[in-house]
């Protein structure tokens, strides 16, 4: 599966297409082979700390949110978090 995500995040890479990946903090996607191969070959890869409890969750669980691209992550992180408090 994470050979699957991996490629997928190069397919997004390369065609310049934002994304954003979530992966529980106790995850070791991090530590698989082909998610290493995926972050030799990108230029930035931004990592932001999210609680699952900012959206509604009922446990504060911690999350990663993974992108290419900072501000984008950043200003869509802030619109998930209004969408969800609606």
């Amino acid at each position: 599966m994470v050979a699957r995500v991996a490629l997928l995040l190069m397919i997004c890479e390369a065609k310049r297409v934002f994304y954003i990946l979530e992966q529980p903090q106790g995850s070791l996607l991090q530590f698989h082979p082909r998610f290493q191969e995926f972050l030799g070959m990108v230029r930035k890869l931004f990592r932001i700390s999210v609680q699952m409890k900012d959206f509604g969750a009922p446990s504060q669980k911690s999350t990663w949110l993974y992108s290419g691209s900072l501000a984008s992550s950043q200003q869509a992180l802030c619109h998930l978090q209004f969408a969800f408090r609606c």
